[in-house]
């Protein structure tokens, strides 16, 4: 198993790197990182627009957002270079991994089956 920050975007190159290393090939791309912002509770104050803490909403924007796009990118740059019609699917909420991801699991095990928090081989 791997696990990646995916909001840098060389340590997404290596880690595909990595990957590739124990794999042949690789056609199919589900990323389904995201981190969930609730922050219901976490704060003595009520948290509202004016005062929503930008720590938080920085790391929002760089794993949901720019990690999005680095996975994306990386293995665009993948499937390009080695001439792979290959699939990407990215979904966008925490609580997409198990609506998307246990039909791919079930129907084709032969595919490697990556997201981006965890990847399952």
């Amino acid at each position: 198993m791997f696990s990646v920050d995916i909001s840098k975007k060389e340590k997404v190159k290596s880690s595909l790197n990595k990957i590739l290393n124990f794999l042949e090939k690789i056609d199919v791309l589900v990323n389904l990182a995201a981190i969930d912002t609730n922050i219901k509770g976490k704060f003595d104050k009520k948290i509202n627009f004016h005062n929503f803490p930008y720590e938080i909403l920085k790391k929002s924007i760089d794993i949901n957002l720019l990690g999005t796009l680095n996975v994306s990118q990386a293995f665009c740059n993948y499937f390009i270079k080695n001439n792979i019609s290959g699939n990407i699917i990215n979904g966008g909420l925490i609580y997409s991994i198990v609506a998307l991801i246990l039909p791919f699991i079930t129907k084709n095990f032969q595919r490697l089956i990556i997201s981006t928090n965890q990847l399952i081989m």
